[in-house]
């Protein structure tokens, strides 16, 4: 066999710089097209759902995150619906957009920070643009 073919990586025989290349692009290749293959082991290992049950849960919200009841643009990707988990019992609470889960864990998943937060806005700032 010759330098730069996934074969010899794979088979340990080889790990040029050539070899490693070709194992990089067929490993790129292999991620784009099974997207929802790696989706559906991440939700089952971290959450303990299948994909079948996130996308039961995203129907019964309409389609829309749980907080700011904006609708879902894709079903995936760092832009599409975000499972929304207790960190202490592991629970899931939601499917929120990427927006509304960073907010949470910015405030610590505490309530207390957000009621602060939503006191602030109503007595000194002003909401929107």
């Amino acid at each position: 066999m010759k330098h730069g073919t996934l074969s010899r990586y794979q088979h340990g025989e080889c790990r040029c710089e050539k070899c490693r290349r070709a194992n990089r692009k067929a490993s790129a290749a292999w991620r784009a097209k099974n997207q929802d293959t790696i989706r559906g082991y991440f939700y089952k290992r971290v959450y303990g759902v299948t994909l079948e049950e996130r996308d039961r849960m995203i129907a019964e919200q309409n389609n829309c995150c749980k907080i700011c009841l904006d609708p879902f643009l894709t079903t995936s990707g760092r832009s599409g619906p975000h499972l929304d988990h207790n960190h202490e019992t592991g629970e899931i609470r939601g499917v929120l957009c990427q927006r509304c889960n960073r907010v949470l864990g910015l405030l610590k998943d505490k309530a207390e920070i957000m009621l602060n937060a939503h006191t602030y806005l109503l007595n000194n700032g002003k909401a929107g643009c």
